[in-house]
């Protein structure tokens, strides 16, 4: 297909690969912009909706984070890792060809299923089996989901973030007010679920024309070479990651489904204590969420140094991340935790009188499950995505004991504690296996991976513990390398230059029009 010049600028320029820094800058950005829209979308969706319902909406959104990775085969969670292995091989677009095919079976495979065993999996996930037309609208749901995360892991993986931001905002966004609307006609799950599902198709559309527009960039002359080697290598990371996505994702939602089958409580009953749960993960999601966008810009960025033979920067790059963001998950938790009055008691008008006192262990989870997440980024990079799976199944049987002795007793309480517990599991075992494949964690970096639980101690200690980190991180230096805060402030002070510069740059029409595809301005 012949293209004009500007068709050419465009291509080569707007979606060029990010660097390091750019990408998660990009991410971080967009995301927070797009999880403003999140946060108000859930409480709006909290007072909207009766406790029942919430619980509802949360069953059923838990499950589809559990089933699409199922369904999928890891595949499109391996494409972080290996797209740049197949571009350096010169048989990208063959291998993205084939793999958009498999997963267009296997997406059809498993709505079928879910139709045809509606009315089991409605009595498994609310213990209601009456509720099958709510399962028959999540076997759409979840097709169009798995296929909006297929285009965000293709985009990921090559790099080109500005893209994957720009379809979490739009999603974001158009899930808000599709969902809203639909809540002012009916207040119920339904509603929430079908305005999940149009944004998603719509971020599906865009990620295909996304992809239809790059596929002139990547389709190179390819080397002609047997892809079945290829494939080899790249299921057998993809089946680790498969069970281990598995495993994660039942490890998130397995004590909602715990609470609803041992609690004793009758099915309205339970489910407006699920509903609780959920309005209690408004503010702690969001700091989940920001820690799996700087997650998903690491790995490919990681994985290319790990590539090219250059461990010690990989190491170098990855303990810094950690220990600087066990500093701004510590103070993040303890803003939360502090401020989240302000939420449950004002605008939430007291509603959910079971959410503010479990909120200080969601908390500690949150900042956990995001120190978790970037230890195992070194078990990626080293291709031993079956230590993590070990990791997460021990977490998980841990939850599921936890959950089973104390849920009887406690039940939401009793569920929050379990799962909060097996976090912390989860971060020291997946901390010893990055440990002896080779990351030099010191006891300094042991302590700061520790430091998110002193919101389970109280506001004086967690003020005194957020004190002592920012003044050791600027000041101390006992937890914190002198290069750290070096990095910091270099860091700091390129972002600051480049701000001033993009507020004092010409204005557009002084400008070459090619500036404006650069992604800097995407």
């Amino acid at each position: 297909m012949n293209r004009s010049p500007e068709d050419k600028v465009f291509v080569r320029r707007s979606w060029a690969p990010t660097t390091l820094a750019q990408s998660v800058l990009l991410l971080l950005l967009a995301n927070l912009g797009a999880k403003v829209f999140g946060f108000l979308r859930s409480v709006f969706t909290c007072r909207l909706l009766p406790e029942e319902e919430l619980g509802r909406w949360d069953l059923v959104y838990g499950f589809i984070l559990l089933a699409a990775p199922a369904v999928m085969l890891g595949i499109p969670g391996s494409l972080g890792r290996y797209l740049e292995h197949f571009a350096k091989r010169q048989v990208l677009c063959r291998m993205l060809q084939h793999i958009l095919i498999i997963l267009g079976v296997l997406t059809l495979l498993g709505t079928v299923g879910l139709i045809l065993g509606a009315e089991p999996v409605a009595w498994l996930l609310l213990r209601l089996p009456q509720q099958r037309p709510l399962v028959l609208w999540t076997a759409g749901a979840l097709a169009l989901a798995m296929w909006f995360f297929i285009f965000q892991e293709i985009f990921g993986g090559l790099r080109r973030f500005q893209l994957v931001a720009t379809l979490q905002a739009l999603q974001t966004v158009l899930f808000m007010v599709l969902s809203l609307g639909l809540l002012l006609w009916h207040p119920g799950a339904e509603s929430v679920l079908a305005g999940f599902a149009f944004s998603c198709a719509v971020g599906v559309l865009l990620g295909a024309w996304w992809l239809w527009r790059l596929w002139p960039q990547l389709n190179q002359e390819e080397l002609p070479q047997p892809l079945s080697p290829l494939w080899r290598k790249m299921m057998q990371f993809a089946l680790w990651v498969w069970i281990t996505n598995w495993l994660t994702n039942l490890f998130q939602v397995l004590d909602r489904y715990m609470l609803v089958h041992l609690s004793g409580l009758k099915p309205q009953a339970v489910l407006a204590q699920v509903g609780n749960y959920h309005a209690a993960w408004i503010l702690p999601l969001v700091v989940v969420s920001l820690g799996g966008t700087v997650n998903s810009a690491l790995v490919p960025h990681l994985s290319r140094d790990w590539e090219q033979g250059h461990r010690a920067r990989v190491q170098r790059t990855l303990l810094r991340t950690i220990r600087l963001g066990a500093v701004v998950l510590t103070l993040t938790v303890a803003a939360i935790v502090g401020g989240a009055w302000l939420l449950y008691d004002v605008v939430l008008e007291h509603k959910y009188s079971l959410a503010l006192p479990i909120l200080p262990w969601i908390a500690a989870l949150a900042a956990w499950s995001v120190l978790a997440m970037l230890v195992g980024c070194y078990l990626w990079c080293a291709e031993r995505a079956g230590w993590e799976t070990g990791a997460v199944a021990l977490a998980l049987v841990s939850n599921a004991l936890l959950n089973a002795l104390l849920i009887p007793r406690w039940q939401l309480h009793g569920a929050v504690v379990a799962t909060t517990t097996s976090h912390l599991v989860l971060l020291v075992v997946l901390g010893l296996m990055a440990q002896r494949l080779g990351l030099p964690m010191s006891w300094r970096s042991w302590v700061l991976l520790l430091t998110p639980g002193s919101v389970l101690l109280g506001p004086v200690a967690l003020g005194l513990v957020g004190a002592w980190l920012v003044a050791d991180l600027l000041w101390l230096r006992l937890l914190f390398p002198w290069h750290d805060r070096c990095y910091l402030e270099a860091y700091l002070g390129r972002l600051w230059r480049r701000v001033g510069k993009l507020a004092s740059s010409d204005s557009p029409a002084s400008s070459p029009k090619v500036k404006s595809w650069e992604p800097s301005s995407y």
